[in-house]
This record gives structure tokens, sequence and C-alpha cells, in this order.
């Protein structure tokens, strides 16, 4: 997990709105299965983990930010990133 009170901004706006968006949801505490990104923001962010890494990306591989899902979104969303949460069940006392 991120330490946020040490993380800068990256300065790619894929990735600084992932980060934002996976901070405040964190601070609310609502946990983020995954994010849809639509595809040029998709493209900006894996072009920075191939950097951060050193290598290119596998076909087949996932990737995550600070174990949240970064998936391809469609063209057409509405929003540059979608939120997929996980299903929460509240017990009964």
């Amino acid at each position: 997990m991120l330490n946020w009170k040490e993380y800068t901004t990256q300065g790619v706006k894929s990735v600084d709105m992932c980060a934002v968006t996976i901070f405040t949801h964190r601070q609310k505490g609502i946990p983020i299965k995954a994010i849809h990104l639509q595809p040029r923001f998709f493209e900006q962010f894996a072009g920075w983990a191939q950097k951060k890494m050193g290598r290119d990306l596998l076909p087949d591989e996932k990737l995550q930010f600070d174990e949240v899902n970064i998936e391809l979104g469609d063209r057409l969303q509405s929003t540059p990133l979608l939120i997929e949460l996980w299903a929460q069940t509240k017990g009964i006392a």
C-alpha cells in the first residue's frame, strides 16, 4: 500500500486521477474493486506503468495501483473513469 503522506503527483493525468479516487474512497471507508479507464487514459496509465517497471507489459498482465485493479473501459463511457466497488454486506446484530 502507498504511504499517502509521502505521495506526490506523477504528472500523468490518468495516474493522478486514479490516486485521488483511491485516496478519497479510502478516507470514506469505501473499498474499490477496480477503476475502468477510457482507452486513451488506460494507454497513458499503461505507458506510465511500463516506464516505472522498466519493461514492456505482457498481453495478459493485470495493472494495479495500490491494490486496486486498473482495467480498460469503453470509449463511450460518459466519464474518464468508472469505479467498481466491492459488494458490501451488513450483518444483522
